[in-house]
């Protein structure tokens, strides 16, 4: 089963040209997949069409087996907070919060994934600790540390933490690595392959970084797939 399908998938800013032009694109369950595209190929455009914060001029997106782009506003939201988990590049956690705290959050804003954590692991506070103490939290965890305490790659392991709770079905990572240097990215990365795999989540990690590669199952470069071919707007 496809996990991500785009078909025929357009879009452009009010300015006409286009910046998204996607003849098919498929993405298996289970799939770890890199994509690949340098500054301006279309990554942030395409980031928001897959979460149905933008529509598609034209074309399907599917998420899940749903057309996510036949969904209304309020649909979406919902469908997003149920099925996808994402690792922003700046991570977006609430600082004066505890870990634990910053991990459950993405569990009240859906049952879904509320009753996968509870099913899991008893609770969602249970799950919360348990993804923490699989990503090295632990000590942290139990120190009742804030998220403004941790380093930046500690945060960005809370940041991974939440977006897997409840087993989201597909997960996006936005340039997850861009701040960390070269050994702790291939860790960083090595961590968050195995979690995925424990989950059964589906994986598009985006970056710029075409080092990346070898770890994933399969990369898209996004300049071959997308044919619109001009510079990205945000």
């Amino acid at each position: 089963m496809a996990a991500v399908t785009l078909e025929q998938v357009t879009f452009s800013w009010k300015s006409g040209t286009p910046i998204i032009d996607i003849a098919k694109c498929e993405i298996k369950s289970g799939e770890h997949i890199f994509i690949q595209g340098p500054s301006g190929s279309g990554k942030s455009t395409l980031l928001n069409l897959l979460t149905g914060l933008l529509l598609p001029d034209s074309g399907e997106i599917r998420i899940a087996g749903c057309c996510i782009s036949s969904l209304s506003s309020s649909e979406r939201d919902c469908f997003r907070a149920d099925h996808i988990g994402f690792i922003f590049q700046m991570f977006n956690l609430l600082p004066y919060l505890s870990l634990r705290d910053n991990v459950m959050l993405a569990c009240r804003f859906s049952n879904v994934r509320k009753q996968r954590a509870i099913a899991q692991a008893g609770s969602v506070s249970q799950a919360a600790d348990q993804l923490l103490l699989e990503l090295g939290l632990g000590k942290q965890l139990h120190q009742r540390l804030t998220v403004a305490e941790l380093s930046v790659g500690q945060q960005q392991r809370v940041a991974v933490a939440r977006a897997l709770i409840g087993s989201p079905d597909v997960l996006i990572a936005d340039e997850p690595t861009s701040a960390l240097d070269r050994t702790t990215r291939d860790t960083f990365i090595q961590l968050l392959l195995k979690e995925v795999s424990q989950r059964n989540s589906t994986l598009l990690l985006v970056s710029h970084d075409d080092t990346l590669s070898p770890f994933f199952d399969r990369t898209l470069s996004l300049q071959q797939i997308n044919c619109a071919g001009v510079t990205d707007a945000i």
